[in-house]
Formats: structure tokens, C-alpha cells, sequence
């Protein structure tokens, strides 16, 4: 039998039970609730480091920001902190709550080349 489209590392059927980054789904779910959201910021950082990656072999000079507004996790942005090479774009945000883009006191408030904002 072909495996499903969406298994993968950190997802995937093991003895017809959902793992997720290897613990059972169902009891993630009764230990936390639902809904549940499980990141896996391993992965998380691997597709942001295949981007990077992509991006210098293109010779292409960029800056990798985080949308902050699509995940506001502590445990997250703990993570990307400690990536030092990628930052969070905030603007979003800011111009939500009604502030333009002269409030915003990251450098990356305006698009421009150079700039690119990364959203889960």
C-alpha cells in the first residue's frame, strides 16, 4: 500500500495511529485538548535554512523575516531568536492596530528589494 501524500518525517502513520514528531496524536490531543496545533520547530528551521540556502546559491542578497503575525508562540520566536540570521517583520501588525509604517521601527517597514517576508 503507497503511503499517504502527507506523510513525511515528524508525520506519519505508524501501526494505523497519526504520529506527530513522534508521539501519538491521539494522546497529544487528550493530554492538551482541542483543538491542538503541534509545531515542529526542528522542521521549522530546516525550511527556513533550505530558503536561506536557495537564496545565497541564486546569488540573491535578501534578509529572512518572520511574519510575526502567523505565529506568535513563545516557544517559536524562542527558536528564531536563536537563529540569529532571521528576523520578524512586525508591520502587519502594526498596521492592523492603525499605525503606518513611520511608527514601525524596523528597517524592513516598507517593501523594497532585498527585503523578504517569510509567512507560515
Amino acid at each position: 500500500m503507497a503511503s499517504p501524500w502527507w506523510n513525511r518525517k515528524g508525520l506519519e502513520a505508524l501501526d494505523g495511529r497519526l504520529q506527530v514528531i513522534g508521539r501519538d496524536a491521539e494522546t497529544l490531543a487528550r493530554e492538551h485538548g482541542t483543538p491542538l496545533y503541534v509545531f515542529d520547530a526542528s522542521r521549522m528551521e530546516i525550511k527556513l535554512r533550505n530558503l536561506q540556502s536557495a537564496l545565497e546559491r541564486a546569488g540573491v542578497r535578501h534578509r529572512v523575516l518572520y511574519a510575526f503575525k502567523a505565529n506568535r508562540q513563545p516557544a517559536i520566536l524562542a527558536r528564531l531568536r536563536e537563529m540569529e540570521d532571521v528576523g520578524i517583520d512586525i508591520l502587519a501588525m502594526l498596521n492592523a492596530g492603525g499605525y503606518g509604517p513611520s511608527m514601525a521601527s524596523e528597517h524592513c517597514s516598507r517593501p523594497h528589494a532585498g527585503c523578504l517576508v517569510l509567512s507560515t
